[in-house]
């Protein structure tokens, strides 16, 4: 892909292919740079400075334009408009003003650069101010880091008992990081929703305390009642009451398209019929409770820029 076309693609999508940033040279960049002075273009061309984190005039920034931010994995949510004390509390600096569009390629892309030690953890994208609420994609670099410990003498030859310890250690940081959060600003959300499987987890926080976490992957450990943004739903780990193979049928008769959308037809018939309510997942109880980054529209109140910021890893 050369660059016109990559921010063609950008100005006219919102979206990119990352692997086209690869090998972006000094040539390419330059050309980027170029772009800048088209009005149509210059928004996207700051996109891909903002992602290779090369510097640009922030003057050229856009007003914020309130777009949808789909494929968001991870973001806590404070209800609050004050960015300084948000970017204080996480321990961020250097903070680069971009718009929506530009932070959220930033941080799905150059917050994810493979070829850089720190790729994932190096940055994190602080929102403008959304219905009243500041967004936060990514964690300091001490969370993200977070390792469990091994008692003496556990053997582990596959490293699978590590990696249970490790996101246990990490469901306890990210635990006390919300209370501390919440202890600041009153409240403090997180919410993760895994697009590559079933994973997902909430937690709410109120006055420096958990008043509910959930964890698809560990329920029994779930902190308070059902709350009131999951009224309506069931939790997704709670069994299905409809008999065993309910579904063979369709998986031993169809692949591919054909078998997700029977699939889904099948699945809609049966709650249906056994009066079942959807599973919840963070998307839902976002929406209900503070902001889901999908649903940002022009219905959004916005308020000020977001940035990018610089966690304590290198990159």
């Amino acid at each position: 892909m050369d660059v016109a076309e990559l921010l063609g693609q950008i100005a006219v999508d919102g979206d990119y292919n990352p692997f086209s940033l690869r090998n972006l040279g000094p040539e390419g960049i330059s050309m980027v740079r170029g772009a800048l002075s088209s009005p149509s273009l210059r928004e996207a061309a700051l996109a891909v400075l903002a992602t290779l984190r090369e510097p640009f005039d922030f003057a050229l920034v856009p007003q914020e334009k309130p777009l949808p931010m789909d494929a968001c994995e991870f973001w806590y949510a404070v209800p609050t408009g004050d960015q300084e004390a948000v970017l204080d509390v996480f321990g961020l600096s250097s903070p680069v003003p971009v718009t929506m569009r530009m932070g959220r390629l930033a941080w799905r892309y150059g917050g994810h650069r493979w070829w850089l030690d720190h790729g994932r953890c190096s940055v994190i994208y602080v929102s403008s101010v959304l219905d009243g609420w500041t967004l936060v994609f990514g964690e300091p670099s001490e969370d993200f880091h977070t390792r469990g410990t091994l008692a003496d003498g556990v053997e582990d030859p596959y490293g699978v008992k590590q990696m249970r310890a490790n996101e246990a250690a990490t469901r306890i940081v990210r635990r006390d990081r919300c209370a501390a959060l919440s202890r600041r600003f009153g409240a403090a959300h997180l919410y993760l929703r895994s697009h590559g499987d079933s994973t997902t987890s909430r937690l709410i926080a109120e006055d420096g305390a958990a008043v509910r976490w959930y964890d698809v992957e560990v329920p029994e450990e779930q902190i308070g009642p059902p709350h009131p943004g999951e009224a309506g739903f069931r939790l997704p780990h709670e069994e299905n009451p409809w008999p065993d193979g309910s579904f063979d049928d369709i998986i031993q008769a169809h692949v591919g398209k054909e078998l997700a959308l029977r699939f889904r037809d099948r699945y809609r018939r049966l709650r249906a019929e056994y009066n079942v309510p959807e599973n919840c997942n963070a998307y839902d109880v976002a929406a209900q409770l503070s902001v889901r980054p999908g649903d940002i529209g022009p219905s959004t109140v916005v308020k000020g820029h977001g940035v990018l910021a610089r966690t304590g890893c290198p990159g």
